[in-house]
């Protein structure tokens, strides 16, 4: 049983991440965008 205790523990990390990765991703699009109304 420990092992799979591990492996739910691993795959929440993972959700947990992933959501971070996302957030970041779309914070740094936002950036862009607003980079480019001010450059044109």
């Amino acid at each position: 049983m420990e092992g799979g205790a591990e492996q739910t523990q691993t795959q929440k990390e993972e959700k947990i991440s992933g959501t971070f990765h996302t957030r970041v991703v779309s914070i740094r699009l936002e950036g862009i965008e607003k980079f480019w109304l001010q450059v044109n």
